[in-house]
Order: C-alpha cells, then structure tokens, then sequence
C-alpha cells in the first residue's frame, strides 16, 4: 500500500503561500470528522500517478492514527493545470465501499485481425468491496474475443477475490462487429448549360435556314 505524509493546517491558514510554498492544500473527510491539512504536492503527484482514485493510501498526520484513504476529488487551476486543492475520503476498516475503477485492455482481438470493427464501450466499472480488497485496475482480456460478433460482456470480467462490480451483467464491455466499408461516390457531372444552349440554338438557326 502507498504511503503518503500530511501536516496539520489552520484553517484560516494564507492557501495562495501555502502553494507558493510547495504545498497542496487537502482535506480528509469520513468517520465523522473532517481535518484540514497540507500535502508537499511533488509527493502528492507520485503517488497519485500510480494509485489514481481507485487505490487505497495510508495517509499519516491526518490525526492521531494512520488512516486508508481514497482520493475523492481534485480541483485544478481551469487553465494552468495546476492542483489548488485535494479531497481525501477515509475508509472504515471491515466496511465495504464502492469506488470507479478503470479497465486496461491488454492483449489483440483475433477478430480484429480478421477484419472485425472493435469497440470499447466501457472504460471503467463500478465495484464494490472491502477497502484492502479494492482493485486499482481490471484487465480486460481482448484476445477472448476470436470471432467477428464476439463480445465481451461485465459477466465475463475476470475479479479479483472479493470484488463484486455494481452495473448489469449482461452490459457490453467490447464489441465487435463486421467493419462497414466506405464507399467513396462519384462526383455528380457537371452539366454545361451554355455548351446545351449553343446547341440548341445552332439548331434552330439550321430549321430557319432549311424553311
């Protein structure tokens, strides 16, 4: 399990220094309290990089006793990018949770090499499990999909022990269908309408003449 270091703010603490300092501000939330704190955000970065919002952290300085936590939330700067503040919620040991968690696909569709159109419709499902027990990614094995047509259902996900997912079974993860080949249509010709009207009128000039 990751670890990550906080320290204690006041709360009517300058959040603008604390930045310029090199520090996030955060909060932890869950069980009942809710304490303010700060996080040195080059440490904060390294570890969200790798647990996302699906992995439980031991977050210390967030009270008297570590806690597991999961990041809840993270505003950004609308145009810098840059993190102006983090949300924590903590876990209750023995109580289960629900938490997003993405799906990786790994592996090549044999039915793609036969020509198949593939289709992830499904990025990410909803599980439901003991904190230590969550998962902070599913595999999605695409080479069980050999045949043109196949697809790969929620039922079909392989869980880790202990992990139930929440949306319909039978909800398509991947699909593959016969790929639908683009016309390409020709181009209307163009009609002269000045070469027609010359024509016409040296004919009738011709029936003149002839009368």
């Amino acid at each position: 399990m990751m670890k990550l270091t906080a320290q204690a703010r006041q709360a009517g603490a300058s959040l603008e220094t604390l930045r310029q300092d090199g520090f996030v501000p955060a909060v932890c939330n869950g069980n009942g309290e809710s304490v303010v704190i700060s996080l040195l955000t080059s440490e904060f970065l390294a570890v969200y990089k790798e647990a996302g919002t699906s992995s439980i952290i031991e977050l210390d300085g967030a009270g008297d006793e570590s806690k597991d936590v999961l990041i809840k939330e993270i505003q950004r700067h609308p145009v810098s990018e840059e993190i102006l503040h983090v949300e924590f919620y903590a876990t209750t040991k023995g109580e289960a949770i629900e938490a997003s968690v993405p799906l990786v696909f790994e592996g090549l569709a044999p039915a793609e090499k036969a020509g198949a159109s593939i289709s992830k419709v499904l990025r990410e499902v909803n599980v439901v499990s003991l904190p230590r027990d969550l998962p902070s990614e599913i595999v999605v094995d695409m080479t069980a999909m050999t045949n043109v047509g196949d697809n790969i259902l929620v039922k079909d996900l392989v869980l880790p022990a202990n992990v139930t997912v929440t949306e319909d079974p039978e909800e398509a993860v991947v699909t593959s269908s016969v790929a639908q080949e683009i016309v390409e249509e020709e181009a209307p010709t163009e009609i002269d309408m000045s070469a027609i009207e010359s024509e016409q009128k040296g004919k009738g000039e011709e029936e003149e003449s002839a009368e």
